[in-house]
């Protein structure tokens, strides 16, 4: 079973983008995990 995790904010300009593509994909690849961004506006 996969687990989603979501990184939400209403306003613009928060680092959505970095702490997705950056923070949690460096955190899944040391843990050793595989995973997908997906990143809609």
């Amino acid at each position: 079973m996969a687990t989603i995790y979501t990184v939400v904010s209403s306003k613009g300009g928060v680092g959505k983008s970095a702490i997705s593509n950056h923070v949690l994909s460096s955190a899944f690849t040391y843990l050793g995990r595989s995973f997908k961004i997906f990143e809609i506006d």
